[in-house]
Parts: structure tokens; sequence; C-alpha cells
């Protein structure tokens, strides 16, 4: 390898390792963890997270339809891949009903179901991007599928 290229190889990694370093904070510009939930309440962070999807979720159920509202559904996709980047990082109520020796592996499929979660929805993302009503409606159901199915087993029917 070339001095050049060395340099240049050095200068994506380090740009590369800084976005990396600088993403937590630059999510929580536009999408604040939550720290405090106010007194009297039984709702987590995990719980406001949650929340954000949903309703992104309930918005997407017509917009995915409409080209027209693309623009508004990728806002709306931008705002539930940060609220599911933060939530997936958090431990659901429901572990605590987990005996000890399972807890673990619970915690782990959660974060693991989450990811999914979030691979999807970049993937809708691309598809709104690229004006593709077919297949954000097909991404946007199976989304649908895998919020049922997560609730199912993540959640006491809360």
């Amino acid at each position: 390898m070339n001095r050049c290229a060395r340099r240049t190889a050095f200068f994506s990694l380090s740009l590369a390792a800084a976005t990396l370093a600088f993403a937590p904070a630059l999510l929580q510009e536009e999408v604040k963890s939550p720290t405090a939930v106010p007194a009297g309440e039984d709702q987590t962070r995990i719980d406001q997270w949650m929340e954000t999807i949903e309703e992104g979720m309930e918005t997407l159920r017509k917009s995915v339809r409409d080209p027209a509202l693309f623009g508004e559904s990728i806002e709306v996709v931008e705002k539930m891949v940060q609220a599911a980047a933060w939530a997936r990082t958090e431990t659901p109520k429901m572990a605590a009903n987990v005996a000890e020796g399972e807890r673990a592996a619970f915690v782990r499929a959660y974060r693991k179901e989450m990811i999914e979660l979030l691979v999807e929805l970049l993937r809708l993302e691309a598809a709104l991007l690229e004006g593709n009503t077919e297949d954000a409606q097909k991404i946007y159901k199976n989304l649908k599928k895998m919020e049922e199915a997560g609730h199912e087993r993540f959640t006491d029917g809360e």
C-alpha cells in the first residue's frame, strides 16, 4: 500500500471512529433520551420510546400507501429508528418476571429482536426514498407482524 493510500485509509477509519463515537450524542439531539419520568406515572424510558414507535406505526399505516406522503413517512421512520436504537439498550420490564437463570437469554433475545426491527425500519426508509410504494407496503406489513410478535413475547399484555 502506497503512502497516499495509507493516509486515505487512516483518514477514512478516523472519520468512521469519530462518527461512531459521537453517534449517541447526535441521536440524543433529535430524540431526547428520557431520563426522568414524571412522578406518579408508571412509565419507563422504554415505554416512552415504544410509544414513539407505536405512534409511528399508526401514521405509517396510511402514509406508506400514498407516495405524496413519503416525505412525512421518512420523517416518522427516522424518529422510529432513533427510538428503537435507544429502546434496544434497555431491559424490558417483563425481564423481572423471568427466572434468574433465563433472564440473560431473554434480554439478549429482546435486544436481537430490536436490532431486527432497526434493520427493517431502515429497509422501509430506503424503499420510501426510492419511491417504491409496493416494497414500502410489504415492509410495513412485516413490521406490523414483528410488532405483534414482539409484544406477545416481551410484554405482559400492557
